[in-house]
């Protein structure tokens, strides 16, 4: 089952309406879900959650949309919905004020703690390819199997990320910066590892076009880069260092923020779900 998450907004409804496009592309059924603080749902929230499930059945007629209310805070009962759920879909808001305030508050505590995938969508895309940033933890597998699954469902290629900060590959210089033949050799391994990590990946999906991309930079600044011609961005989280820890700092805020694809976040899971 897919969960969009609803609150009034424009930007909201757009993620519903793109969780119903990747729900119909899963056959799974979408639920619509508004969460408030407020213990009664007044006739305006109700005729506002009426008119998002009615979109999302005229976008896709065949598709099964239910929808519920829930009471509580919006990260902890998103939260809780994403036990029983495949994929949870939230709209990304104005860097302004917003009912459920900046995607760093609400967005980033449920894709840190939601027990299944979380894509934030800030603008739909029907075009371009789907980017993984890897960094060689064991959650790169899981963001791959995600990843190629996505790019599968839309016959588009997929775009395997390894960055280079090499800002930070120089402390280990302090004296003098490195040479050209030292930087040479960290991208080269950074090559070495990106076939590392995508060794068997083309027999399982042969049908799906990869391009490999190592870059120098602040992984967070490529990826960024990188989702102005994406469809989507798949990034992994365990809460230490590199791709996988972006969502415990600025940096992953950022990514959220201003990433100009939707944005699919990954908790390391024993169970990788696609």
């Amino acid at each position: 089952m897919v969960i969009a998450a609803v609150d009034g907004s424009e930007r909201a409804q757009q993620a519903a309406l793109w969780a119903a496009d990747e729900a119909a592309r899963r056959g799974a059924e979408l639920r619509i879900v508004e969460v408030t603080e407020f213990t009664d749902t007044d006739e305006r929230e109700r005729a506002m959650l009426d008119h998002v499930v009615r979109r999302c059945r005229q976008e896709t007629p065949d598709l099964p949309v239910s929808d519920r209310v829930a009471h509580g805070h919006p990260a902890t009962e998103l939260v809780r919905a994403s036990k029983e759920a495949d994929l949870l879909v939230l709209g990304a808001h104005e860097r302004t004020a917003s009912r459920w305030a900046s995607a760093g508050s609400v967005a980033t505590r449920v894709a840190t703690h939601a027990e299944c995938p979380v894509v934030v969508v800030r603008e739909p895309r029907r075009a371009g390819g789907v980017v993984v940033g890897l960094d060689g933890t064991v959650l790169e597998q899981q963001a791959l199997h995600f990843a190629f699954t996505a790019a599968r469902r839309r016959g588009t290629e997929l775009i395997a990320v390894r960055a280079r900060d090499l800002v930070r590959a120089a402390e280990r210089f302090p004296a003098i910066p490195p040479l050209d033949f030292e930087v040479q050799a960290e991208l080269d391994k950074a090559r070495r590892d990106l076939d590392h990590s995508l060794e068997g990946w083309n027999e399982r999906y042969p049908d799906v076009p990869v391009c490999r991309e190592v870059r120098c930079g602040h992984p967070t600044a490529v990826l960024l880069h990188l989702s102005a011609r994406a469809r989507m961005l798949v990034v992994g989280h365990r809460g230490t260092g590199g791709f996988a820890g972006m969502l415990l700092g600025s940096t992953a805020a950022g990514v959220l923020r201003d990433a100009e694809c939707p944005v699919a976040v990954l908790r390391g899971t024993e169970t990788p779900r696609s």
